[in-house]
């Protein structure tokens, strides 16, 4: 079936008073994507293994006003995918890392 892999999450978290920290480590196993590539309908396609590493932080000013920051796949890892056989690569998507920060208000 298309979609069914193996997965695991290792997640990290810390709060001491208006601080709080967490990072979490998602790796998925390889699978099938999908039978048909552009070259012929009948092939199968292959997502390889992927793991990415994400963090967050949020430190409380007051009861209404937080300052927060999280970053995306820390490691840039790229997801890319293979025919048949491993060596028939396909794609690849470059491995961004993205981060966000900004404050939070209550009303």
């Amino acid at each position: 079936m298309t979609g069914l892999s193996n997965s695991a999450n290792l997640i990290g978290y810390y709060e001491r008073g208006p601080f709080q920290a967490r990072i979490a480590v998602n790796w998925r196993d390889g699978y099938l994507s999908q039978i048909g590539q552009p070259q012929d309908p009948y092939e199968p396609t292959f997502v390889n293994p992927y793991t990415q590493v994400d963090a967050s932080f949020c430190y409380k000013i007051s009861k209404k006003v937080e300052y927060y920051g999280y970053a995306t796949n820390l490691t840039g890892s790229a997801l890319s995918s293979h025919g048949r056989f491993k060596e028939q690569f396909l794609n690849a998507t470059s491995g961004e890392t993205r981060y966000v920060t900004g404050f939070r208000f209550r009303f």
